[in-house]
């Protein structure tokens, strides 16, 4: 798996900072670090919903990729991890390209 013909979402992330948001959709790059809470790993991961759970108020973006999804994620998630084809390892960050990106809601 990795980089395809298919496109993958939509998928979702809340952000609570309107500079990451928009260097994100500027960029259509998302990066993500190790997991702290929930799902622990010692390995960084782009993380994101299968569909939106911010409510009316929360803010965030919607994208697609070309990039498959890790198979293992627990429901409602969608996680990108690891060393393999579309996936960039960058120090403590995983960072993978998207296809369309947008402002969300």
């Amino acid at each position: 798996m990795g980089v395809t013909n298919l496109i993958y979402g939509p998928f979702y992330r809340i952000e609570a900072n309107e500079e990451v948001v928009k260097s994100q959709v500027q960029n259509k790059e998302l990066w993500g670090k190790v997991s702290r809470n929930f799902y622990q790993s010692p390995y960084p991961k782009v993380k994101a919903y299968t569909k939106w759970i911010g409510g009316e108020l929360a803010k965030g973006i919607v994208f697609t990729t070309d990039v498959a999804p890790d198979a293992n994620a627990p429901p409602g998630w969608a996680l990108w991890s690891g060393d393999r084809e579309g996936i960039i390892i960058d120090g403590d960050y995983a960072k993978i390209k998207v296809v369309e990106i947008d402002y969300y809601p």
